[in-house]
Formats: C-alpha cells, structure tokens, sequence
C-alpha cells in the first residue's frame, strides 16, 4: 500500500545536499546549511508521523497532532522556499488551484463566504489550524473575520461524529466554533469537512520539496561546472603535480589527506642508504599512477584517484604477522611513544626482508613511509610467490 506521503522526496533532498561539500563550505552557500538541516530533521520527523496515523484520527488528541505535524511540513516548505527566493506554486495561481482544497468548505455552511472572501487554501489552513490549536482560545486573524469584526472561539476538535454520515462525509472532521456575533440568535457552528481532503492538501505542500531537491542539484552543477575548467598541470615533476592536486582538490572542499601522505613519501629523506632502492621501488609505484590520479581529478572521479592511492598508500600483503594490524593502527595514529615501540615490533617482522626501521632514530615521516615501503613490496613479493 502506498504512503500518504511518500519518504523518497524527503530522502532525495537529504542525499542531494550530502553530494556535495558545497553547502557547508561554499561562502555563499553555507549560510544555508544549517536551515537545510533542520528541514531534512523536521520533515523526517513529521512525515514519520503522518504516515503512521493517516488513518481516520479515533482522538482529539491524535487529530490535533496529526495538524501539528501537518502544519510543520507545510511551513518547513514555505520557508525553505522563501528563504531559496523560489516560486511558490500556490501563491498566485489561478482561481482553481487556488481554492482546490477548501474553497467549497468556505462558500457552504457554517462559513458561506462569498468568491470574493473565500480565502486561499493555505489562508483557510492557517485559520483552521488556529481554532484547532485553539490560538490559545480564539482568532480573529482571517481576512473574512476581519472584515466584519467577528472573532471565533473554539472549545473542542471535533472527530468520530456520526452525525457527520448524514451529510455523506464518513472520514468527517473538524471544530466547534463559537462566533461573538449572534446569526439568527444562534451562535455555535460546526466547521467539518473529508479527513481525505486535509491529507490531500498536506501532500500538495509537501511534495513541493521537489522544487528545493531541484535547487540543490543546480547548485552542485553549476560548481562542478567551473571545477571542470580547472585542470591539473601535468607539465610538472610528479611531486609537483601532486602539489597541483592538492591545490585543486582543496578548491572543490576535497579531502586531500591522502595526497598529501603521497607527497610526504616522495619528498621525505632517507636517512639509512641501504633503503634507498626499496624506497624508490615504492615511490615509483606512486610516480606511475599519477597520470590516472590526474585523470580523475579532471573528471570529477574522486572515487577513482582515491582508490588507486588505496592500493599503494595502504598496500597490504595478505599474509601478516600476529599483531601487524594493530601495529599498523599504532603507528600512524597514535601520538605517544607507544607508536615508537610497535613499530619498533613491526621492524622486526617481514618488513626486515625490504628495509631497515630505526624508530627512535628516525622521524615520524620516514617512519611512516618505510613502513608503507614494506607492507608495499611484501604485498608484491606474496603475489610473485603465489
């Protein structure tokens, strides 16, 4: 059975704005962010709701809250709308879509308006919600009470009236109105209408969330268009371009951790000579996909640079020592000297068959590069022996 309202709109809007990094680090944009926020939160909270209580409300208490979540859909679209300065497709329609919803509710009893007081849809929901709220007991603020000076009290929703399938309408709802103005000596009215009616005005607010998901994906378009135009300069030495790299990368508010760890491996010294071939063995396995790496940095394709750094960065053979990986954690996370002693531990595993590790001699770079170093061309030397 399909939801009343559908979840996917709420989740296009979320994953369009986790897609890119534009909306909390973008100058202009991120002004935004914390609105876009509350509105995935507000919405996933209040379409959770409405979707598990659109049947006929059995309560006053579940018909009032079932308004409440209502009204927090119906303004978390206003606003975002308002605030993206985008085009509310209610706001001046034509006359049928203006009053779509509620405008025979208006001309019939209790209210009989006329076509020039019927107010809008969204008017006459602002003024319903505020009796069933009890505004905190009155309102006066519809134009058309306005205009004559009369002002609505309500003591009670009303829900589960039989009287109501007299008039043909078996999901009725509604509220007790009390009038300061006297019609006939009579002052009480009943203001009533289709459950399916509210739901179906609901959803047509609601489902304009598509309108912003629309506005989102333009922004990130309209940035990776000018990404495009920035390439890598590839006329440079392979630390160079990396450098570049990392210069575009942090343009587009791209990690570039690894990229940086790349340029580290190939600018940090070696301070024990006997390792300079295994070391430059490595490098060049860097050195050697840094066309592809460009490659992918002007194609957008973080993905792809991100995993062919993978694959030499964080090389590992498939057999290892008992400990290795927690040895490995250590010693590019920690910051004591407990890093030291594993990799002094480690030293003295396979990566002694590739290179010598001096830990409390060395610095933390060449540390870490020599390491990589090992686990690198061990993970070479298994896949020959195998």
């Amino acid at each position: 059975m399909p939801q009343f309202l559908d979840q996917n709109l709420c989740d296009d809007f979320r994953k369009a704005i986790n897609d890119s990094p534009i909306f909390y680090k973008d100058e202009k944009l991120k002004r935004f962010y914390d609105l876009f926020c509350a509105v995935m939160d507000r919405l996933d909270s209040s379409i959770s709701y409405l979707n598990e209580h659109s049947k006929m409300p059995k309560s006053e208490t579940e018909f009032v809250v079932f308004v409440m979540f209502g009204c927090m859909a119906i303004d978390t679209i206003k606003k975002i709308h308002r605030t993206l300065g985008l085009s509310y497709k209610y706001k001046n329609p034509d006359d049928l879509e203006k009053h779509r919803y509620f405008g025979t509710i208006c001309k019939n009893s209790p209210l009989n308006l006329s076509d020039d007081e019927c107010p809008t849809d969204d008017l006459f929901f602002e003024y319903f919600r505020s009796l069933v709220f009890a505004h905190p007991v009155d309102t006066d603020r519809a134009p058309f009470l306005k205009s004559k000076g009369e002002k609505h009290y309500s003591p009670w929703v009303i829900v589960n009236n039989m009287a109501f399938f007299a008039y043909g309408i078996k999901d009725g709802v509604g509220v007790r109105i009390y009038s300061n103005l006297y019609d006939d000596g009579y002052n009480i009215k009943d203001l009533y209408f289709s459950f399916s009616v509210l739901k179906d005005y609901i959803k047509s607010r609601y489902e304009l969330i598509e309108q912003a998901t629309g506005w989102v994906r333009s922004q990130i378009a309209n940035s990776e268009t000018l990404w495009k135009q920035r390439k890598v300069d590839r006329s440079l030495t392979p630390i160079e371009t990396l450098r570049d790299v990392a210069n575009v990368l942090k343009s587009r508010y791209v990690d570039c951790y690894d990229i940086d760890e790349a340029i580290i491996c190939l600018t940090c010294e070696s301070s024990v000579a006997e390792n300079n071939v295994a070391a430059m063995s490595f490098r060049n396995a860097i050195i050697e996909i840094v066309p592809s790496i460009c490659d992918a940095v002007d194609s957008l394709d973080n993905e792809t640079w991100a995993d062919l750094l993978d694959n030499v960065l964080y090389a590992r053979p498939k057999k290892m020592h008992a400990g290795a990986n927690y040895q490995l954690e250590k010693i590019f996370t920690d910051r004591s000297n407990w890093r030291l002693i594993q990799a002094d531990e480690f030293s003295k595993e396979f990566s002694k068959n590739h290179v010598t590790i001096n830990p409390y001699a060395m610095s933390d770079d060449e540390i870490k590069m020599l390491v990589r170093t090992a686990c690198y061309l061990e993970m070479k030397a298994q896949g020959e022996r195998s």
